[in-house]
């Protein structure tokens, strides 16, 4: 059986009117704030959070796991850390120019993503691995 929407339309009200507020605050921010500082900042903070939770989920791979597909999900989570802190690196030491406004709505898209995993407790409470349950001894 089949589970009925609770609306008819492709989305709901509330998210188009986030989407729309979402893109008037994106087309203000691309139009009135030229790349520099601002997009620098917002850019190292995302960049920052993405390799920390790149390299704590790599962390996180059991040691038992050695198939392919962990191996691969490795690899991939170690290049996506380590790139994430070297762009982050040349920006914020001069080796690259500030990052355009479409680069940052890109890292700002990963970040929040992974920041919002489903099945995963607070990222600030996962990253530093306090997330284990009270226990009554």
């Amino acid at each position: 059986m089949v589970a009925k929407r609770k609306h008819k339309y492709l989305i709901g009200k509330r998210s188009l009117f986030t989407a729309i507020a979402l893109l008037m605050a994106i087309y203000l921010c691309v139009t009135f704030i030229p790349p520099g500082l601002v997009t620098k900042i917002v850019s190292l903070s995302s960049l920052t959070i993405i390799g920390l939770t790149a390299l704590a989920r790599v962390n996180d791979i059991e040691r038992t796991k050695v198939s392919k597909r962990w191996q691969v999900r490795r690899i991939g989570l170690t290049m996506a850390g380590i790139g994430a802190i070297a762009l982050g690196a040349a920006e914020l030491f001069g080796l690259a120019k500030a990052p355009e406004w479409r680069d940052v709505i890109f890292q700002l898209g990963v970040m929040f993503t992974w920041l919002t995993t489903p099945n995963h407790p607070p990222w600030w409470k996962w990253i530093s691995h306090n997330d284990e349950k009270d226990t009554v001894v």
